[in-house]
């Protein structure tokens, strides 16, 4: 089971979650971390010297809209990949013959077709920089920590890995939010709402439906 679907992650944490699965993925001596703290940001996490993979990490502020966390994972991956186009120099001595054929963006939740025609876009950039650390075949590629199942598993069983239940309580700002960033089913539920006869006042109507978002939520 993904743990990213049963809760939400902060910035760093989900970078030090997605990285220790890189590691058990890739084993010993096959995946590096590129830091940033002493002169880094290169718009990369770490690659794999193996497949030529580059990761990068992001989670958004949640709870959020499916708009803005396409936008938010959009500026994500356009402000990292000109990192890692205008960068070339420093790149090329960290990576050294290793060609990079795919750019990661890990991400806890990818929903947005959007987001994969943006991706695209960029992979070109990327290709006509020709830059002497990619492959002719590169792409940009947004992933969950779904790819990871075995790994999720591993980690877990070894008790290296504890994945939490969240709290299923839902806020009335969470609540609210959803409301603002899903009214094509809003307006389903409304017609559901117009052929309940017992449903007779306003009152009524209001917290039928927050009853149904909120348990929609913690589905």
């Amino acid at each position: 089971m993904s743990s990213s679907s049963i809760r939400v992650y902060e910035g760093e944490e989900w970078e030090a979650y997605i990285k220790r699965l890189l590691k058990c993925h890739y084993g010993p001596g096959n995946y590096q971390d590129v830091p940033a703290r002493h002169k880094g940001d290169f718009g990369i996490e770490g690659y794999s010297t193996t497949d030529g993979c580059a990761y990068q990490c992001y989670a958004a502020q949640e709870p959020c809209t499916v708009q803005h966390r396409y936008e938010s994972q959009r500026n994500k991956i356009t402000t990292d990949i000109n990192k890692f186009i205008y960068n070339d120099k420093e790149l090329k001595k960290i990576f050294g013959e290793t060609l990079i054929r795919r750019w990661i963006l890990m991400v806890p939740i990818s929903e947005s077709a959007q987001l994969m025609q943006h991706a695209s876009k960029k992979a070109a950039e990327v290709i006509k920089a020709n830059l002497a650390y990619v492959s002719s075949d590169f792409k940009v590629i947004i992933e969950t920590d779904l790819c990871f199942e075995k790994e999720i598993t591993e980690l877990s069983y070894a008790g290296i890995l504890e994945i939490e239940a969240p709290d299923l309580n839902v806020r009335s700002e969470e609540r609210e939010i959803w409301l603002e960033g899903n009214e094509d089913l809003l307006q389903n539920l409304d017609k559901k709402t117009n052929q309940m006869p017992e449903l007779v006042d306003e009152e009524r109507i209001n917290n039928f439906k927050y009853k149904i978002v909120e348990h929609y939520i913690r589905g």
